[in-house]
């Protein structure tokens, strides 16, 4: 009997990887993550005349050519899933020794402090970590605050196989921003400018396009928020703080957005910032409409300063907020002809409030892959009352009305069509769909997409596949250049995201070499909508508003990584060159998008955008150079 700890697995072999499944009879960690199974051939002690088979070849040959052919079958297949240790950068050396595996890494994002999840992929037997929505690609996950993806060690290691380079991922931490030292007591006696300042900055907002965007206030019930502020001395109740930290976020919104206005000089803007988070965290269980839109407040807060994560942990408090409010019920329709008292303002406030959580929380959800915190099927989404009708008219706020409906940020339509997306494609349940399912919700999704592109107008609609020749209006105010930013960006990002699902049943058949001409045409068509997202950026990064820099920053990276791993597949496209180049413009065009004067750490992050593009840019170059190579190789 062959000794079992002398034995090496025959696919494993050639990278002299030491393989611990011939002792347990299991498959081990790499031939797993590659789709394939471990088998051993008995050893025989070796001679210096190797025995001839009846076809004329060694048996040593015969077993070099099997290995050769499985090892092919792995070069040319993404990586379907990571192992359960797959890890994100950490500053260990990006080079290790051909006779070993890569030193396992950090679990932690340096940054963001994130861990990748695992979780079973829709083919059995394998682990996957899927902690985002590059459907196509099990790599790892992405930093919620960068927006920079991490690689698994499993997809670093299928990088290398493509490219013949060893990837280089490896970015020093840097301090995303820091806490004074500021107690809740000190926060609480924080003093507030002069009642005239306030007024003058609530009506730079009020009386703006800005508030129609983001109906954040209503701006008669403020007035009885800041009253109570203002006027009140001696011990402060639990709603005087509450109504403090609403105040004290809203001049910081205010502060931001409109820096010409003459009363912002008495607002410290990171000192306001942290006092409303302090005091906001006081008063979580008073649940009222104060304590929502200063969640909603210190979130939009967060956005501009690059706060991505800490941004969603505000919206998902608004969104147990508006519930407790029953904000995700159905209102009477408000009277149209005579003034509304206070209890309809709060509830029809209540009701836009939900508005915006929902919004925010199907997009966020679509772009970390996380659950939502709405579930549609506990809400009424009735659109409000003349909705359909305004949100395509000119964008202009009447001053003289303080009941203006608002047209929220986006299109709600199309963000239904977003929820269905991630609830269909990656829910739980979304996993267990077989192959023909799968391609069929995707082709039920693209429908649904389509349809909503299609019943707007058509200078508002996006276009399926955006040309180089594009040309942006000049004359359009700023509110709407960036609505229609929004739409044709988040069209792209949803057609992106609907076709890269196919990806997951590519992945299936990848170590085979076969896909499916369906399921090629729908990873086609994810490929071209991510070009679209940067050939429309080209033309339009500087009209991006600085303070959604962080929003819109997650599209052109998500294009740029859906080109990448499609120059990885297939590497002879004819598409391939102006994908290249594609990816190599991806720094010129972030560095276009203008970036908010109060995030400190600007310079550093667009310096590791840069190396990290250049990085993509050069694996993908080599992939190219090493398949010419073998392509001609092969017809020699």
């Amino acid at each position: 009997m062959v000794n079992n700890k002398r034995r090496s697995c025959d696919v494993c072999y050639k990278r002299k990887i030491r393989c611990d499944a011939a002792e347990t009879g299991a498959t081990c960690d790499w031939c797993a993550h590659h789709g394939l199974t471990c088998t051993f051939t008995p050893r025989k002690p070796r001679s210096r005349t190797s025995k001839t088979t009846a076809s004329g070849t060694s048996s040593a040959d015969s077993q070099q050519q099997q290995q050769q052919q499985q090892q092919q079958a792995v070069l040319h297949s993404p990586p379907t899933s990571t192992s359960a240790a797959s890890t994100p950068y950490s500053s260990t050396s990006s080079s290790y020794p051909d006779n070993g595996r890569k030193p396992t890494r950090s679990y932690k994002c340096s940054v963001c402090q994130a861990r990748p999840s695992p979780r079973q992929s829709r083919t059995a037997g394998k682990s996957a970590s899927r902690q985002d929505t590059y459907s196509s690609q099990d790599f790892g996950f992405v930093c919620l605050l960068t927006g920079i993806p991490h690689f698994s060690d499993g997809c670093e290691e299928w990088l290398q196989a493509r490219s013949g380079l060893a990837p280089q991922f490896d970015f020093p931490s840097f301090q995303r921003c820091s806490l004074d030292d500021l107690s809740p007591l000190a926060a609480s006696r924080i003093k507030l400018p002069p009642r005239w300042a306030f007024d003058a900055m609530l009506s730079a907002f009020t009386k703006s396009d800005l508030i129609l965007v983001f109906p954040l206030i209503d701006e008669v019930l403020i007035e009885e928020t800041a009253n109570l502020v203002y006027a009140t001395e001696g011990t402060p109740s639990l709603q005087h703080i509450s109504a403090k930290a609403c105040v004290l976020s809203l001049l910081t919104f205010v502060a931001l957005h409109y820096p010409e206005v003459k009363a912002t000089k008495y607002v410290d803007l990171e000192i306001y910032a942290q006092a409303s988070k302090l005091l906001i965290a006081e008063c979580h269980e008073d649940t009222s409409l104060t304590t929502l839109q200063t969640y909603f407040l210190v979130m939009m807060h967060d956005m501009t300063a690059g706060r991505m994560q800490a941004a969603a942990m505000y919206n998902a408090l608004a969104c147990r907020a508006v519930f407790a409010l029953r904000g995700h019920q159905r209102l009477f329709p408000c009277p149209k002809n005579r003034v509304l008292s206070i209890e309809e303002r709060e509830d029809r406030h209540i009701r836009l409030l939900f508005w915006m959580s929902y919004y925010f929380d199907k997009d966020i959800s679509l772009r970390s892959g996380h659950p939502p915190s709405i579930d549609d099927e506990f809400c009424d989404l009735t659109l409000p009352e003349g909705y359909k009708e305004a949100r395509w008219v000119s964008r202009r706020r009447d001053p003289t009305s303080n009941t203006q409906d608002p047209f929220f940020p986006g299109d709600m339509e199309l963000t239904m069509v977003k929820s269905k997306v991630a609830r269909s494609l990656y829910g739980n349940k979304a996993w267990e769909k077989s192959e023909a399912e799968l391609i069929r919700t995707i082709r039920e999704l693209d429908a649904d997409l389509e349809h909503w592109r299609s019943s707007i107008p058509r200078d508002f609609a996006p276009q399926l596949s955006v040309r180089k020749d594009l040309s942006i209006a000049s004359d359009l105010s700023q509110c709407m250049t960036m609505f229609h930013l929004e739409l044709h960006l988040e069209y792209h990002h949803v057609l992106m995201v609907i076709h890269g699902a196919s990806g997951l049943s590519a992945a299936a058949h990848a170590p085979t070499g076969t896909i499916l001409p369906g399921v090629q045409s729908s990873l086609e068509l994810s490929v071209e909508a991510s070009r679209s997202t940067l050939v429309y950026l080209m033309a339009s990064a500087n009209r991006v508003a600085s303070e959604a820099f962080w929003a819109f920053i997650f599209y052109p990276m998500s294009a740029l990584m859906t080109l990448f791993f499609s120059i990885l597949r297939r590497p002879h496209s004819d598409s391939t060159l102006q994908d290249l180049e594609l990816i190599g413009m991806t720094s010129t065009i972030v560095r276009t998008m203008p970036i908010h004067v109060s995030v400190p750490f600007a310079t550093e992050y667009l310096r590791r955008i840069d190396t990290f593009v250049k990085e993509l840019h050069r694996l993908a170059k080599g992939t190219i150079e090493r398949s010419s190579r073998e392509h001609v190789g092969k017809s020699m």
